[in-house]
């Protein structure tokens, strides 16, 4: 049995900016079951839950119930984020293309 593919990338990075009125920087995202394997949520392409998304300082977040994450108080400047394949649910099967915007 095949999953549906996640868009995982080969680590994503972002370029992270301080907010100085909440007193640190914030990375949002969506982990997203990309069953067209084209790197971006189309119509009837849900959310994964219980995914974890880890960034290079090591912390992590895990998704909610639509698949969206955030991890708060990141430092300024360029960081590494990547999918924990392990925690993507059962039928689910990770996609070397990814989306960050």
């Amino acid at each position: 049995m095949r999953g549906r593919a996640v868009a995982t990338g080969a680590g994503p990075r972002v370029r992270v900016q301080d907010e100085p009125t909440f007193g640190g920087a914030l990375v949002a995202g969506k982990v997203v079951g990309d069953g067209n394997g084209d790197g971006r949520q189309r119509r009837g392409e849900e959310g994964v839950p219980g995914a974890k998304v880890y960034i290079d300082t090591g912390s992590y977040a895990v998704t909610d119930r639509t698949g969206k994450y955030h991890l708060s108080q990141i430092d300024p400047g360029v960081h590494l984020l990547k999918l924990d394949v392990a925690s993507v649910p059962p039928g689910r099967r990770s996609s070397s293309k990814a989306e960050i915007r």
